[in-house]
């Protein structure tokens, strides 16, 4: 009898041929299963219960819809109203009228810390239900933001392959594991020390780091595991002592100048979280006149290599490592390519597959400008749905020769976007409501001129006051106005 890996790997070799055919002319029915769990830290999502409607970002997968042959399974922690389907489907206008009957939406109704894919594998009723609608030797596959453990569980139970790479590689999204390959593969990184593990190793790479950099004011700290900034502190390095004294300046003064930049997480958890797991520690790069370039890529089923994008990251204010969101394209893209393959080859040679992005940063050193490796994504990330949205809606692809998204009539689309609009004046509003003011203001999106704002995680507005947005245009510029002006119009809803 097979083991669990086994298991896997015998799924796993049924996925190309799934996978090519949803993009080929092939009309055999195909089933995708769509699991968006946001398998991160619980107390992340105890923290931010509105997380939970990050998992409708991944209904840009509706477009997939377009094809006769497809029928899609969507499961969600919360539910998706019938509102926000109406409004998606009102993107999409070439759907054909049996395309609803090809969806199907399935709501777990869970307000718990626990990720999706924690709370379906406790529901064996549900679990039959879903492997019940893949049915036996169907073609399907199952999506997901990330693969862990638990998600692999899940294709298991459904009997289906899985089009992320496997949880064993998961070790490649660490922030120690990064700065090796980077380094491996002659990619600038800051200046720093990976693999650090517990408070008193974190003191000496703290001490070491600032004698190696003696000019240098602040350093910053990465749970290898962290996401995006909720895993990062700063320590202040002012008016610290030289030589001998400096030790014992570090360990007296770790807590008092531990600074997370998330103002939910104290010091003390912060510090909880390093002697629990592993981190690196890095010179604070940049002045606040730096730039975050990331390139996005993706290794097909059958091995092939793309780059799929480029973004510069936009961030709360400058100098701040919060992401609030980002721009299509990233300014001179060709070097984010160049690294985006050399590091995109290497991952191939263990295995990877899937989306993954690497993050940089863009700082002026001596009148030139330096780029230095920071992370790697091995998932989707906070650039994939609106990628994917501009994909869907708008056809073409993004050309890696000249840096641009060019749709199949050779237009040029731009965009800007965001998952982290927050306001008072949308809390209580349904999604039907806030789509109708965007819709009004003459700046939602045109399927005819496919250009505008196309919105996101609707049903998160009336509890939380929360919306994402996508804002597509034919030149950077129109689109940042765009931007402006459904951020400005959002605001003073009343």
């Amino acid at each position: 009898m097979m083991n669990d890996l086994q298991r896997i790997v015998e799924l796993q070799t049924r996925l190309s041929e799934t996978y090519y055919g949803i993009f080929s002319e092939e009309t055999r029915p195909t089933t995708v299963v769509v699991v968006p769990s946001f398998t991160v830290d619980r107390d992340l999502l105890r923290r931010n219960p509105n997380l939970k409607y990050w998992e409708h970002r991944m209904l840009y997968i509706i477009g997939l819809l377009r094809k006769p042959c497809v029928r899609i399974i969507f499961v969600s922690s919360r539910t998706v109203s019938s509102a926000s389907i109406d409004y998606y489907f009102g993107l999409f206008p070439g759907l054909d009228p049996g395309a609803r009957e090809r969806l199907n939406l399935i709501s777990c109704d869970d307000t718990s810390p626990d990720s999706l894919s924690e709370v379906l594998l406790r529901r064996p009723a549900l679990l039959a239900n879903i492997r019940a609608q893949v049915g036996q030797g169907t073609s399907s596959y199952m999506e997901c933001f990330v693969c862990t453990e638990l998600e692999e569980k899940l294709a298991l139970e459904f009997g289906i392959p899985l089009y992320e790479s496997p949880s064993a590689l998961s070790y490649i999204g660490s922030k120690s594991a990064a700065r090796k390959i980077f380094q491996k593969l002659d990619l600038a990184t800051a200046l720093g020390f990976e693999g650090i593990k517990g408070s008193h190793d974190l003191v000496n790479a703290l001490c070491s780091l600032k004698r190696q950099a003696p000019f240098m004011e602040t350093a910053v700290i990465k749970l290898d595991h962290g996401l995006a900034a909720a895993g990062n502190a700063l320590f202040s390095y002012r008016d610290c002592p030289t030589g001998l004294k400096l030790q014992d300046w570090v360990s007296r003064e770790l807590l008092n100048r531990l600074v997370p930049v998330f103002d939910s997480i104290s010091p003390e958890k912060f510090l909880e979280q390093v002697n629990e797991g592993s981190c690196v520690v890095e010179c604070l790069v940049g002045d606040g006149t730096k730039r975050s370039p990331s390139v996005q890529c993706q290794i097909d089923p059958s091995g092939a290599l793309g780059i799929v994008s480029t973004h510069e990251q936009l961030f709360s204010k400058t100098g701040s490592q919060h992401f609030a969101g980002c721009m299509l394209p990233a300014q001179r893209p060709q070097y984010l390519h160049r690294a985006g393959r050399r590091v995109g080859e290497y991952l191939r040679e263990l295995g990877v597959i899937g989306t993954f992005g690497i993050d940089f940063v863009v700082v002026e050193e001596d009148s030139e400008l330096k780029c230095y490796a920071i992370e790697i994504n091995l998932r989707k990330g906070g650039t994939t749905h609106h990628f994917e949205t501009l994909k869907y809606l708008t056809g073409g692809e993004y050309e890696e020769e000249s840096g641009r998204y060019v749709t199949n009539d050779r237009q040029i689309r731009c965009y800007y976007g965001t998952d982290m609009f927050v306001g008072e004046p949308i809390m209580g509003l349904t999604a039907s409501e806030v789509s109708s003011f965007v819709a009004r203001w003459d700046i939602g999106y045109s399927t005819t001129e496919r250009v505008g704002t196309v919105l996101h995680m609707l049903d998160a507005a009336e509890p939380y006051g929360c919306l994402g947005m996508t804002c597509i245009a034919g030149n950077p510029e129109a689109a940042r106005q765009t931007y402006m002006r459904t951020i400005q119009g959002l605001a003073e809803l009343s």
